[in-house]
């Protein structure tokens, strides 16, 4: 099942700095005072709705993990692309036996379990990703912040509009994820799938 705000598209969903632009409105106090007239309120309503594309169909069995993250909310983005980034440096968790390290890695995370889950298990790579023999945290958000972008390459053309129509412009990129082979794109998708299933907070910040 697709995930409102898709199924019908609403001005709670969307921000003002987007409204603002697919209306050609600047003022945002002036649009902020025509949103609250509900006559002006329905015209730019129609407006948005004809200049986000149509949405294409979903399969809720192959396009599970697009499904899932058309969900998340930005909390929740972060936060799946801080436990895919961890798993993708699974290597270099288990060469390292300090404790310390390992605290943090966990800490950056959320979770223990994906720690454990990098010890117990044997976890899919990316060859286009390095892995650090040391995980500083500086390392850890740059490459979060690559793949919340590469996550945001997954959704399908139709939706990724809608999708960035909720959060700010400036805090997202998107990655189309074209220099990746086939066998890394199937890997992405088994960490993000490995992901939701060991990380029961990221149901918090799903709709």
């Amino acid at each position: 099942m697709i995930p409102d705000p898709y199924n019908e598209t609403s001005l709670e969903y969307v921000l003002t700095e987007h409204i603002a632009q697919m209306v050609g409105i600047v003022s945002h106090d002036m649009l902020e005072v025509f949103l609250e007239v509900p006559e002006i309120q329905n015209d730019i309503a129609q407006i948005i709705k004809q200049q986000l594309p149509e949405l294409e169909e979903l399969d809720e069995i192959t396009n599970s993990v697009e499904i899932f993250l058309l969900g998340l909310d930005q909390t929740g983005l972060e936060q799946l692309a801080k436990v895919v980034c961890i798993l993708t440096q699974a290597q270099a968790i288990k060469s390292s036996l300090r404790g310390d390290y390992l605290r943090r890695v966990s800490d950056y995370c959320g979770s223990r379990d994906i720690v454990k889950y990098c010890f117990d298990k044997t976890v899919p790579s990316i060859s286009t990703m390095n892995s650090f023999e040391e995980l500083e945290n500086d390392a850890l958000d740059h490459y979060t912040l690559y793949l919340k972008a590469c996550l945001l390459g997954l959704l399908p053309n139709s939706y990724v509009a809608h999708f960035t129509s909720r959060f700010p412009a400036s805090s997202l990129k998107i990655d189309t994820l074209d220099s990746w082979d086939a066998s890394d794109k199937d890997n992405f998708r088994a960490l993000i799938e490995i992901a939701i299933a060991i990380s029961p907070s990221l149901a918090k910040n799903h709709a």
